[in-house]
């Protein structure tokens, strides 16, 4: 195996980990604050360590990267997507939507195949139709098992897969953290928006 796919396998498994136990810890804090004000209040949170990390780092001098609209229609994709997903992560049990989301590997496989014309073995092919199986177990699309909220989950598991495919065509030369940084601001400022829209009308959109 390369280099370079090992060490993709270890960082998108030590993601996961991290996304999962953000999960936890933001179904917790759910029970006693507003979806909308959380989310905002966590987006601000990561925009503020990324701008440290970032400044330390020397890549803020690059601030002119950041005008790249790619960066920007990633960073939106990616607020609908935590918008999307955080709601369902309030309203299903955590294993449930934990595993539903774990499916965006999937997605995004086929992605590749369709944008990228990545080829993929039979092999491969049909690990991803079983994992395909295994999040339909999950959600039960049954009259009996339907929820609303572990669609939702799936709607937002596309949106991650898809906001993973737009990273692919932004380029090696924007660093991470500027992509990161532009995420961050992206999911506070739609999360602000959500909270307003709760002020004024007495209803989140999400």
């Amino acid at each position: 195996m390369h280099a370079d796919n090992r060490r993709g396998i270890l960082a998108m498994s030590l993601a996961m980990a991290l996304f999962i136990a953000n999960d936890a810890l933001v179904k917790q804090v759910s029970a006693t604050l507003p979806g909308p004000q959380l989310i905002f209040i966590r987006g601000l949170m990561a925009t503020t360590l990324v701008l440290i990390m970032a400044q330390a780092m020397g890549h803020l001098k690059n601030w002119r990267l950041m005008l790249n609209k790619r960066l920007w229609i990633r960073g939106s994709v990616d607020a609908v997507a935590s918008l999307t997903y955080l709601t369902a992560v309030f309203h299903l049990p955590l294993g449930n939507a934990t595993a539903i989301n774990l499916a965006s590997p999937l997605f995004i496989t086929v992605f590749a195949i369709i944008f990228f014309k990545e080829q993929v073995t039979l092999q491969r092919g049909s690990l991803i139709l079983l994992g395909f199986s295994g999040v339909l177990l999950v959600v039960q699309p049954s009259s009996e098992g339907f929820n609303v909220y572990a669609w939702i989950a799936v709607l937002a598991t596309l949106f991650h897969a898809t906001r993973d495919t737009l990273t692919r065509a932004i380029g090696l030369h924007v660093p991470a953290l500027l992509i990161t940084l532009s995420t961050a601001v992206s999911v506070a400022i739609a999360a602000g928006g959500d909270g307003l829209l709760l002020a004024h009308c007495g209803h989140a959109f999400w």
